[in-house]
């Protein structure tokens, strides 16, 4: 019961006292009923506020376990050999060209795309400016595909 339905009810109740000029027994339990419905709605706000305070709480713990998701690789999505040594060029060099990893590796400039294309979608690496001299789009290793071959290295 919401208090614009006990206001309610209790202009009802004193419209009915003025008007029907009730006794003191129906007033009197017109006074009990309405003591009983305030004591309704202060225990519904309080539960309301309880339900509020355990909704902030979960959105805490829900924020804090996405954050561990983030951080958790399992070992069937770890990356292919090749995925993780172009990871493992830009860890140790920043940045780098596909052409120029496809140069460094011996690897066909298609391949790289490939693994590049795979890396991006992890958000291991970001493009990070276009080359000059036809070289190509420069990528560069972001801190998520640092922090996974940290975990590898260690793992």
């Amino acid at each position: 019961m919401t208090p614009s339905d006990i206001s309610s009810l209790t202009k009802d109740a004193i419209r009915l006292v003025s008007t029907a000029g009730l006794g003191k027994d129906v007033i009197d339990l017109l006074t009990a009923k309405l003591e009983i419905l305030r004591d309704e709605l202060s225990a519904t706000k309080e539960l309301l506020s309880d339900a509020k305070s355990e909704n902030a709480d979960l959105k805490i713990e829900n924020a804090e376990l996405k954050k561990q998701i983030q951080n958790f690789i399992p070992r069937s999505e770890m990356l292919e050999h090749e995925t993780h040594s172009i990871l493992e060029l830009f860890f140790k060099h920043d940045e780098a060209s596909a052409s120029g990893i496809s140069s460094h590796i011996g690897m066909e400039l298609g391949m790289v795309n490939y693994h590049i294309d795979i890396l991006r979608e992890l958000k291991f690496i970001a493009q990070s400016r276009f080359a000059v001299g036809g070289i190509g789009a420069m990528y560069r290793i972001r801190p998520e595909g640092r922090a996974y071959i940290v975990k590898q290295k260690r793992g």
